[in-house]
């Protein structure tokens, strides 16, 4: 696991979103009543072991009947981390947050994941966040130690593209996040053209070939798809993303035909995407 995640955790408590969502009769005085308190202790016992698969198989059935936990969801933020599963990390911290905005250790974990993702656009928001609330005395250093990773990560962007200055590098990474996202959404000529927009800027933008390129293979256009990932390539030869996407793109051209037709192939293709759509897009 890369250092950007900081086990940062509070205690169990109950946010006021129990009261927003219509006086819900399960309180956190009945759960800590219940078998549930003991299974979110053996949690915690399998966390301080490096367990991180049983940490989460025994806290996933917890938020179906108590969805307002934070803390279970943090917990099991922290246990795919470690798993350097940083989406779904990712995932279980915003639902930790969008239960307790106020509690700064969630925004702390969201900037670790995020930073893991290679997002320093929401890194950086997640800090500004931070930088509005009231971090105890003894998190300080924490604290401090979460800024100089994000600096450090972006001073690592900047020194990697010389040509490019402060605003126009970060203005280019949230292009890429959109890009992302749209992809996400299976939207491709949005992608695409946040994509196009990057190099029209960028030329040297390795991920936006390489994620331009995996449009391509989604839509079966192989030979578009392999031009894009050998650009991505020749930029930067040991991208290990699409190298990854140039050996399965040469993989489907093995197995499928020649004179393959899109609309034939269509749902193995599908299944392709699937398996690809929220992976780690970037460089």
């Amino acid at each position: 696991m890369s250092g950007h995640i900081m086990q940062v955790r509070v205690e169990p408590e109950l946010s006021d979103s129990e009261a927003d969502a219509g006086g819900s009769p399960k309180t956190l005085s009945k759960w800590k009543d219940n078998a549930y308190d003991r299974v979110y202790e053996n949690a915690e016992r399998f966390l301080e072991r490096n367990e991180f698969e049983k940490v989460i198989l025994s806290l996933r059935k917890i938020p179906e009947d108590y969805p307002y936990i934070a803390d279970v969801y943090s917990l099991m933020g922290l246990s795919y981390a470690m798993l350097d599963r940083f989406e779904d990390a990712l995932t279980h911290f915003k639902k930790a947050a969008g239960i307790m905005p106020e509690e700064w250790s969630h925004w702390i974990n969201m900037v670790g994941a995020h930073l893991e993702l290679g997002d320093i656009v929401e890194a950086m928001k997640c800090v500004d966040r931070l930088n509005e609330m009231e971090i105890p005395l003894e998190m300080q250093a924490g604290m401090d130690e979460v800024r100089e990773n994000v600096n450090r990560f972006f001073d690592d962007k900047l020194a990697a593209k010389p040509y490019l200055d402060f605003d126009k590098c970060l203005e280019l990474e949230s292009r890429l996040d959109a890009g992302i996202a749209h992809i996400k959404e299976r939207d491709w000529e949005r992608a695409i053209r946040e994509f196009e927009y990057i190099i029209s800027v960028d030329e040297k933008s390795e991920a936006a070939y390489d994620n331009i390129g995996l449009i391509h293979l989604f839509r079966g256009e192989f030979d578009e798809a392999g031009r894009c990932f050998r650009k991505a390539l020749e930029i930067y030869p040991e991208h290990p993303i699409a190298t990854m996407n140039l050996a399965l793109l040469e993989t489907l051209q093995e197995i499928l035909p020649d004179d393959f037709a899109y609309s034939e192939y269509r749902e193995y293709l599908e299944g392709v995407e699937e398996k690809l759509i929220g992976a780690y897009f970037r460089s």
